[in-house]
């Protein structure tokens, strides 16, 4: 069972490793993606008596929309994975209380206490 539980927690660990490096492309990704948008001669550039400051922040957002939303994604599955990881170090802590408890109890039984 402690075996199984280490390899779990283990693994919980790759899996965390991983989904940080998939969100830090994202966020790559998406900085990118918004330098790109707020360069581009068709993104508004404000001015009295025109277009606001907030319209140019609202068109460069649609504009790097699909990015924004890989990188949400990537932050819940970074998420994810570390309540997995949590959670896995709960039961290998509780595994290794149970089994510290039963050897003790062997040890007690065996000195004829």
């Amino acid at each position: 069972m402690m075996t199984r539980s280490i390899t779990d927690l283990t693994g919980a660990q790759a899996k965390l490793a991983e989904a940080r490096d998939v969100l830090t492309e994202a966020e790559i990704a998406y900085e990118r993606a918004e330098v790109t948008a707020s360069h581009d001669p068709a993104c508004p550039r404000p001015v009295r008596g025109g277009v606001t400051v907030g319209e140019r922040e609202a068109w460069i957002k649609a504009k790097v929309m699909p990015e924004w939303e890989a990188r949400k994604r990537a932050e819940t599955a970074r998420d994810i994975a570390q309540d997995a990881i949590r959670t896995q170090y709960a039961v290998t802590s509780t595994v290794q209380s149970i089994a510290r408890s039963v050897q003790q109890a062997y040890a007690l039984a065996g000195s004829g206490r």
